[in-house]
C-alpha cells in the first residue's frame, strides 16, 4: 500500500508543478460558421487542429505519434468558444506534446469514437510535461482516452 500511495503521491506533485514555458505559442481562432449549426457534427482535428500538429514515425519507440507544429516543446492554443455543435477526435492517439488548450465553453467535445485517444509527454533533455486542456460545456468518452500512456517500447512520461 505505501508504494501505491507514494506513486500517487509522486503522480499529484508533477501535475502540480510549475508548466513549462513553450518556445513558440500557436493559435487558431475558429471561424464563423462554427457559431451558428448547434445540431451538426464536427471532426476537430480535421477541421482545425490538423494545420498546426504534425506527426509520424518514431522507429526507436515503433509507434506512430503526434506533437504541436515545431516540436514538444511548443504550445496549441484553440480559441472555440463561440463554437456550438459537436466536436470529435478520434484517433488522435499517442499526442506527445507540447501543451494543447482547446476552448469550446459552448460546444461539446466527444473523445475516443474508433481509434481512441492517448496524451502522453515525450522525453527531452528538459524532462517537459505535456498540458492538455479541453475547456467545453460537456465531454463524452465514447471509446477510451489514455492519460499517461507509453509511446512505444516506453519514451514516454506523464501528461496532466
Amino acid at each position: 500500500v505505501s508504494g501505491l500511495l507514494g506513486w500517487g503521491l509522486k503522480q499529484a506533485e508533477e501535475a502540480n508543478k510549475t508548466p513549462d514555458k513553450p518556445d513558440k505559442v500557436w493559435r487558431i481562432q475558429a471561424g464563423k460558421g462554427f457559431n451558428e449549426f448547434p445540431n451538426k457534427e464536427y471532426d476537430l482535428y480535421r477541421s482545425l487542429l490538423s494545420s498546426k500538429i504534425d506527426g509520424g514515425w518514431d522507429w526507436g519507440n515503433a509507434a506512430t505519434h503526434y506533437w504541436v507544429k515545431g516540436g514538444q516543446q511548443n504550445k496549441l492554443e484553440v480559441d472555440m468558444q463561440n463554437a456550438v455543435g459537436t466536436y470529435t477526435l478520434s484517433g488522435l492517439r499517442n499526442f506527445t506534446g507540447g501543451d494543447l488548450d482547446v476552448n469550446m465553453q459552448k460546444a461539446t467535445l466527444r473523445l475516443g469514437q474508433f481509434n481512441g485517444n492517448s496524451f502522453t509527454s515525450y522525453k527531452d533533455s528538459a524532462n517537459r510535461t505535456t498540458r492538455v486542456d479541453f475547456n467545453a460545456k460537456n465531454i463524452s468518452i465514447d471509446n477510451f482516452v489514455e492519460i499517461n500512456n507509453r509511446v512505444g517500447s516506453g519514451a514516454g512520461r506523464k501528461a496532466s
